[in-house]
């Protein structure tokens, strides 16, 4: 949104999606009602989806959301695990998927300034001890924290 984009928040559950308004999201959806909402917003579909989670079965999801042409950029994984499109979908419809390892360094430093600027305000669901790592883990593969944990070494 801070470069200009409407952009489509989807997740899963009240508490993240209320999060993603409260740091500022104009339009947040449950992923239950993502392809209905999406395609009301946007009847020919979107330009782009950032696809952040790795579950395999949501890359499709994000496929057929997309416009012709649009693009998927996949980041999140989880390892050993396949993901599929539907082939015809994006033959036909001249989509891409591209993978990305999140940022370069100058991303970062882009995204720096724009939070030391106000442009864009970080969700932070808590800072913990790096002693409580592993239940920082654990919190992060059940799907229980909203925005960033950030662990501090102080």
């Amino acid at each position: 949104q801070a470069a200009g984009a409407q952009v489509i928040g989807v997740d899963v559950g009240k508490e993240k999606l209320a999060g993603a308004r409260g740091a500022g999201l104009r339009t947040a959806v449950d992923s239950a009602e993502a392809a209905d909402t999406v395609h009301a917003i946007a009847p020919d579909g979107v330009d782009a989806v950032i696809e952040s989670t790795g579950v395999p079965t949501l890359l499709e999801t994000a496929r057929a959301m997309l416009r012709p042409g649009g693009r998927i950029a996949a980041l999140g994984y989880k390892a050993g695990a396949t993901m599929g499109v539907s082939s015809h979908g994006l033959v036909l419809l001249e989509q891409s998927v591209i993978g990305s390892r999140y940022a370069s360094r100058s991303d970062m430093e882009h995204a720096i300034r724009m939070v030391a600027d106000g442009l864009v305000t970080p969700v932070i669901d808590e800072v913990l001890p790096l002693e409580r790592v592993n239940e920082a883990v654990e919190r992060l593969e059940a799907g229980k924290v909203s925005g960033r944990l950030v662990m501090s070494m102080l």
